[in-house]
């Protein structure tokens, strides 16, 4: 069995491609490569470079082949371990098997033409991948500096109307098209002012927010919200409630009876990249959703108009999901989360003794497993005149359990 190389040919162009990548791939018996790099490199090498793609899996079949026969290299664009086959080749035939030699790609050289260091860069793709707006929203809006690699559908251009439509046409922006290459282009300015840049797929784009909003500590306060006559879940139940899911900052999280938003905001706050689907049934909390998440700027929250369980079905599988609101649904509900695989942590809040016995006998094996319950009693001192009152609120029980393996088989 031979060895794989992955070379880097840099960003595209015969000139940038490195020295040693270059005389590695003409001392291999055979190179593979996608069409571009393909036609960029064949008359590089002085022999003809072998195509590979665009469907992944029998062009893997025959690099494995021809493996079985020798070393042979596998050429490609920019930076091979960014945004690249790497992890799939190494899942593919394991990290003792290959070899690689970097080069850098575009995201290097729009910066180095910049004049500006890339480090504490978040980096996004639209090559093949859901990228939402609310996704690029969140992103660039909790962090200093954000990186998009552009395709046909999320160009630079696009980037730039997301960030105005979601209130952030002021950071600034910059893109570079064809990088390196003889025809490259290199524009710059308020986000808003690049809405209509007439940039392609081959760009890369560089957001610099001067204000990000950081890292998000759950329990705003109930004033922060509007509320109208829908109930809301009070501050300090929902910092427990988010405690117990702990969200990661990429997560798909579902709030199920979301009422006034008030979780489904710090959900989507406390996951800037990810995604948070907020279900509502009641015509005016589906309102006050709208409206909350507006006012706090949680521009990945996306409403959903209808009961559970029917509502779920159309929504992309959770990571985490809470249940604030069952209508009598709430067996069926965890039932159809559980068939959504194992691994997903569930909270379900109870005011209620009737609810506890549901939620009691319906987060366990073989559906669920690790259940744990908490009752939290929260008194609050409010200054009537000159002294303060203990003002306590309703118990309320969190449940926590996750989805066991038996059901994501």
């Amino acid at each position: 069995m031979g060895k794989l190389f992955v070379i880097g040919a840099g960003p595209g162009n015969p000139g940038g491609v490195p020295l040693r990548c270059l005389e590695l791939a003409r001392s291999l018996p055979k190179v593979y490569a996608f069409d571009r790099p393909r036609r960029l490199l064949s008359g590089l090498l002085g022999r003809p470079v072998e195509p590979f793609g665009p469907k992944l899996d029998p062009s893997l079949d025959e690099l494995e082949w021809a493996l079985a026969e020798g070393d042979v290299g596998l050429l490609v664009t920019g930076d091979p371990c960014l945004f690249s086959l790497l992890d799939r080749l190494r899942k593919r035939f394991g990290p003792d098997a290959m070899e690689v030699l970097p080069a850098s790609g575009a995201l290097q050289s729009l910066f180095a033409k910049l004049k500006e260091p890339w480090e504490g860069a978040v980096v996004l793709s639209g090559h093949g991948r859901d990228l939402t707006g609310e996704r690029l929203a969140g992103t660039v809006k909790a962090n200093r500096l954000t990186v998009l690699f552009c395709d046909k559908d999320h160009t630079p251009a696009w980037a730039c109307r997301v960030l105005e439509d979601f209130g952030l046409g002021g950071v600034s922006a910059a893109a570079g098209e064809r990088l390196d290459h003889d025809d490259e282009r290199i524009a710059s300015g308020a986000a808003r002012d690049l809405a209509d840049l007439p940039f392609g797929g081959m760009s890369v784009a560089r957001f610099l927010n001067g204000s990000p909003s950081g890292r998000f500590w759950p329990g705003l306060k109930d004033e922060s919200f509007t509320r109208g006559h829908v109930p809301m879940t009070k501050r300090f139940v929902r910092a427990q409630i988010l405690s117990l899911l702990a969200p990661q900052p990429g997560d798909v999280l579902w709030d199920v009876g979301a009422g006034t938003g008030s979780v489904s905001v710090e959900l989507a706050l406390a996951a800037p990249e990810g995604i948070v689907w907020a279900v509502e049934r009641e015509p005016e909390g589906i309102e006050l959703i709208r409206a909350n998440a507006a006012a706090l700027r949680a521009y990945n929250v996306k409403v959903v108009a209808g009961t559970a369980p029917e509502a779920l079905e159309a929504l992309p599988s959770p990571d985490r999901v809470f249940v604030g609101g069952s209508s009598g649904n709430l067996d069926e509900i965890l039932q159809a989360v559980a068939a959504r695989g194992a691994g997903i942590s569930v909270v379900v809040s109870s005011a209620t003794i009737e609810t506890s016995a549901q939620a009691a006998r319906c987060l366990v094996p073989p559906l669920f497993v690790g259940a744990e319950a908490v009752t939290l009693t929260v008194t609050e001192h409010q200054k009537i005149g000159r002294v303060h009152l203990n003002r306590a609120q309703n118990p309320v029980t969190l449940w926590y359990a996750v989805t066991a393996e038996e059901t994501g088989k």
